[in-house]
């Protein structure tokens, strides 16, 4: 037996270096692909939190007016309808503790100006007595 022919025997190809070039570029490439979509989605991320802050600090600035403004509005209407009620109550109450006090005082008066009528009166009656006493003398022509 002879040794085998190595001519019949298909040889391997050494991989070309231009076949490796054009692999790292384009690993290198995808790499810079992926690398320059992920800042730009990093940016965009960063953009649309700070816009969302924006917008929610917008929106709890107007509900805090809003809510300020009610609350300002519906407490005054309250504090407003209770003092009325409250002072009409009390109005009620002073009525009924000086009322006494009030008709009592309406006697007194009563009570005084009959006195003072009777007094009157009897002052008079002491005049009307006592009238020639302290009228001048008539003078006789």
């Amino acid at each position: 037996m002879t040794a085998p022919q190595l001519k019949n025997v298909p040889s391997k190809k050494s991989p070309d270096f231009s076949d490796f070039e054009k692999e790292a570029l384009e690993t290198a490439s995808n790499d810079a692909l992926k690398l320059d979509l992920q800042r730009h989605l990093n940016k965009l991320h960063r953009e649309q939190r700070e816009d969302i802050k924006e917008r929610i600090s917008a929106i709890e600035k107007r509900c805090n007016e809003e809510i300020r403004k009610t609350l300002e509005k519906h407490v005054k209407t309250q504090i407003e309808t209770h003092f009325k009620e409250t002072l009409k109550s009390l109005q009620g109450e002073v009525m009924k503790l000086f009322s006494p006090l009030l008709k009592r005082a309406e006697e007194d008066v009563v009570s005084l100006r009959s006195a003072v009528n009777k007094t009157n009166g009897l002052c008079q009656d002491i005049q009307e007595k006592y009238a020639f006493r302290t009228a001048p003398p008539h003078s006789k022509g």
